[in-house]
């Protein structure tokens, strides 16, 4: 499977505009690192560096349409847009067992 998250624009710090996104962006980097760890990838492009894959996977579109970023696609559907994907939801758009990184990330009402 292969999952890409597309982001909003980011600034040469590689931020984004938003704080509180920027901080949902942080968090996330560092749960898809742990999944690296279990040789899982998780593509992310963001608008300003990478928009020749926004054009490619149609996501400009999906945008010029009323679609908000992030915009999370698996397999070239798009699960879910306007927000950052929780723990538990990217692990089960890939069909991983929840406790692949023996944590809990088994609690849906966890903030990430």
């Amino acid at each position: 499977m292969k999952m890409i998250i597309f982001e909003d624009v980011v600034d040469e710090n590689n931020r984004l505009k938003d704080s509180q996104r920027n901080n949902e962006a942080i968090t996330m980097s560092f749960f898809l690192q742990n999944l690296e760890t279990k040789k899982i990838h998780v593509d992310r492009y963001k608008l300003n560096k990478n928009r020749e894959e926004f054009e490619e996977n149609g996501i400009l579109e999906k945008i010029k349409e009323g679609m908000k970023l992030p915009i999370t696609q698996v397999d070239g559907e798009i699960l879910l847009s306007g927000r950052y994907p929780k723990s538990y939801e990217i692990l089960d758009f890939l069909k991983l067992d929840r406790n692949i990184l023996n944590r809990a990330y088994v609690n849906e009402k966890r903030k990430f």
